[in-house]
């Protein structure tokens, strides 16, 4: 029976073969796989799994799974979508693959979107069938067209550490882990060996005779019997009878003229590496070889080449560039002073002594005297024990002012003497008592007196002086180090007031200070207008002859005695933190609602359930309950609510429009009364 599968697939196209069986091409495999049968059968619905929970915004394409296994839907049309409870339309709002079960929405699902997923099929609706990647059967009669080819697919590659599928070499020379070479080219790598020494290049092929030796004859080995009948190679005259180790090969050596065991560096014939080295020693240079005999090469002398020692090669570097050796007689030496020569080939030389004016030779007594000498000493034009010093500042015991030096410091004292008609002072000015008959002006910037007291007879004392206008805060401020802030009693030029309290300002501050305002303890006597304000405390006292308390502000509590007078009147509200005295405040509330501490002394328009709870409100506080609906509500208690009516403690209906109080007598109790209750 033939299957007629198309001749060139795409990847994920079906096929519905004659046989019933449903099949859908897998290109990265270049397979068809079967899906089951597409004809027949009840069709089958499978709820998928929840995806929601990997929706982010951001992310379209899931993998669909029923009970965990992959589901690979026939076509966008097989599966039933809701999100949000609103169902998707196949193939706009999504899409699927028949090859990897997985869907993909044209917009990205947000965090929190809701999922529900069915798959219907004929066909099995999990994971699609292939035989086993260990092994596996098909049966029945499945018949090709002469025209389909399939390559193979699913099968790995083979190399040295797993099998599979290799590909076939006829190169020689290759050196790939993954080809296998065919059967010629093993063959002709088998050829390429010699299997004789005949077959070498350079080995004659005549034929030897018994005890024959291979001989070098100048462009090859030859066969050839060696005098005196030797039957080995170490009999020979020309061989080194040195025993040979393993590998080596024969090396001729040119010094000893004969044949000697040496280490082979042919490579098989293909070539080889011989690594050089140098290691210097004493007076010779030593090649070291990593494959054969090393080589010393002995120090040049003046009679034979050989290697440059350091010590050579320093001695040439002292010599000048261009510097010729020239050779040759001395006839006559002459001296350049303080150097004399007698004159001749054999001349005295000697050095003149040196004098004030001419360089020569250091006598012993004139070197005594140089080393009287500190190291650092400079020649000066006045001796080292006379002081150059215009302000004595040294203040030496061993040295000698210069007359110079004492004169320009006298006269320097004598100029800074006090002129008695205008004193011009400067630096520090030190005196035990300084009395003062006339007036005293200082000016600068800053006036500093360190005495323990000061004392002042003035009466009065003024501050900011000779100010056409004032925009500066005035006033004394109290230094108080590391206790806290400065203490200051100020005029508040901004405020147009007298301040006392503290601040961070110093004497240096200008302008508008900032200062805290602070406690001033005395007895006030007199008349106090304008208005007293705060935030706590009080004021206590008596007023005898007050009249009028207005402009009261803040919260100030003000303590009286016995209060006599007429009608108290006002022009506007009086209220407190529940709200204006003169009203009951409304808290409306349209569902069920439990009540809190705020609602004392309110009255709740309820269209719900009430529920009084414990521990919230005090004895002596009220609440008044108004059933704003035309139906009935419960009142439900807390531990202990009296109905007045009939002294039973248990919750309560309050009929529509009904109206009850509650008044409570302990945190956890409470009377209620009212018309409609029951």
């Amino acid at each position: 029976m033939a299957l007629d599968f198309p001749a060139s697939p795409s990847n994920g196209d079906t096929h519905q073969s004659t046989n019933g069986i449903q099949y859908v091409f897998d290109s990265t495999k270049s397979q068809w796989r079967s899906q089951g049968e597409f004809s027949t059968g009840a069709i089958e619905a499978k709820k998928i799994d929840n995806i929601s929970g990997s929706f982010n915004g951001n992310t379209v394409t899931f993998t669909l799974n029923s009970d965990g296994a992959v589901v690979k839907p026939q076509n966008s049309q097989s599966l039933l979508i809701t999100l949000n409870g609103l169902v998707q339309e196949p193939g706009t709002a999504y899409t699927t693959s028949i090859t990897t079960g997985q869907i993909t929405f044209t917009s990205a699902p947000t965090s929190g979107t809701t999922f529900i997923g069915v798959v219907y099929s004929r066909l099995p609706i999990s994971s699609s069938t292939t035989l086993s990647t260990t092994g596996g059967s098909m049966t029945g009669d499945i018949v090709f067209n002469s025209s389909q080819t399939f390559a193979i697919g699913g099968i790995q590659d083979g190399n040295t550490s797993q099998k599979g599928v290799v590909q076939l070499s006829t190169s020689t020379t290759n050196t790939s882990e993954t080809l296998a070479a065919t059967a010629s080219a093993v063959k002709s790598v088998k050829d390429a060996i010699p299997s004789n020494l005949g077959d070498l290049s350079n080995v004659s092929s005549s034929s030897p005779s018994t005890n024959h030796v291979l001989k070098w004859s100048g462009s090859e080995w030859a066969p050839s019997a060696e005098s005196g009948g030797a039957s080995t190679l170490a009999a020979l005259t020309d061989v080194s009878s040195a025993t040979p180790s393993s590998g080596q090969v024969l090396k001729y050596n040119t010094a000893s003229s004969q044949w000697e065991p040496g280490t082979d560096n042919t490579g098989g014939g293909s070539g080889g590496t011989t690594n050089l080295g140098a290691v210097a020693s004493g007076a010779a240079l030593t090649i070291t070889s990593s494959s054969g005999d090393d080589a010393s090469i002995p120090s040049a002398t003046t009679s034979s080449w050989g290697v440059m020692t350091d010590e050579d090669k320093t001695k040439l570097d002292g010599i000048a560039t261009g510097a010729t050796a020239n050779a040759g007689t001395v006839t006559a030496v002459t001296g350049t002073s303080p150097i004399a020569s007698s004159g001749g080939a054999t001349p005295a030389i000697s050095i003149t002594a040196a004098s004030g004016s001419a360089a020569g030779s250091m006598s012993s007594a004139h070197y005594t005297k140089l080393e009287g000498i500190a190291a650092s000493a400079n020649n000066y034009a006045i001796s080292a024990d006379l002081l150059d010093e215009d302000d004595l500042a040294t203040n030496s015991a061993t040295k000698v002012a210069s007359q110079q030096s004492i004169k320009a410091y006298v006269d320097t004292a004598d100029a800074l003497k006090a002129n008695l008609a205008g004193p011009a002072l400067t630096g520090t000015t030190t005196a035990v008592n300084l009395t003062l008959s006339g007036n005293l002006t200082v000016n600068g910037t800053t006036t500093t007196v360190s005495s323990t007291n000061t004392t002042i007879t003035d009466n009065l004392l003024e501050l900011n002086s000779g100010a056409s206008s004032n925009a500066n805060d005035s006033g004394i401020i109290i230094e108080r180090g590391s206790t806290g802030d400065n203490a200051i009693i100020a005029w508040d030029e901004s405020a147009d007031k007298f301040t006392v309290g503290t601040t961070t300002g110093t004497a240096d501050s200008t302008g508008d200070i900032s200062i805290t305002t602070g406690t001033l303890v005395a007895n006030i006597e007199g008349n106090v207008t304008g208005n007293t304000s705060g935030s706590s405390g009080s004021c206590t006292g008596n007023a005898a002859t007050a009249t009028v308390a207005s402009g009261l502000t803040g919260s100030p509590n003000v303590t009286v005695g016995t209060i006599g007078c007429g009608a108290i009147t006002g022009t506007s509200t009086v209220s407190d933190s529940i709200g204006n005295l003169r009203t009951i405040v409304q808290n409306t509330q349209g569902s069920a609602y439990t009540l809190v501490a705020a609602d004392a002394g309110k009255h709740i328009l309820a269209s719900g359930n009430i529920t009084v709870p414990d521990s919230v409100f005090t004895a002596g506080q009220a609440i008044t309950l108004i059933n704003n609906s035309g139906s009935d509500i419960t009142i439900t208690k807390g531990t202990t609510m009296y109905n007045t009516a009939d002294a039973e403690n248990a919750n309560r209906t309050l009929a529509g429009r009904g109206m009850a109080t509650l008044l409570f007598t302990a945190a956890d109790t409470c009377y209620i009364s009212g018309a409609g209750l029951s």
